[in-house]
């Protein structure tokens, strides 16, 4: 608590004179809370490569985890559901129109609602028109 504010706002300067550093002012930074929303975005979806990843950095004790229309490299919104450290649920709403390619996170086969094309079991490609949403939910196993 000594270099953060009540509100979580980084300050550069000593709050309290426990011997931590000889400054004393309290301008604050917000680079540390982007720093932190940045890095809780890039553990639910990662895009940066050309191949977006869902849910690739979910440790496995959340178990659970969801976003809502994330935005990719690309312009597409993406959402999704994650239970018992699977993948249940992506649907994927293009803004603009164009290609999209999603590493499969899904174990088994796939229900989707438009034309998909899978290579080799790894990676899942949509064409897509502007304002088209396509949904990819896992099958469910007998």
């Amino acid at each position: 608590d000594n270099f953060c504010s009540t509100n979580s706002f980084h300050v550069n300067g000593e709050q309290y004179d426990r011997g931590y550093s000889n400054f004393k002012y309290r301008p604050f930074t917000l680079e540390g809370n982007f720093a932190f929303a940045a890095a809780v975005l890039e553990m639910l979806i990662q895009s940066h490569t050309g191949i977006v990843h869902i849910f690739p950095a979910i440790p496995d004790n959340w178990g659970k985890a969801s976003f809502s229309n994330l935005r990719t490299e690309g312009a597409f919104l993406v959402s999704a559901k994650r239970e018992n450290n699977k993948v249940y649920f992506i649907k994927i709403e293009s803004e603009k129109g164009g290609e999209i390619k999603i590493k499969n996170p899904f174990e088994k086969g796939i229900y989707y609602s438009a034309s998909v094309k899978v290579e080799a079991g790894e990676i899942i490609t949509m064409q897509m028109q502007p304002g088209e949403i396509i949904k990819l939910t896992k099958q469910i196993e007998n």
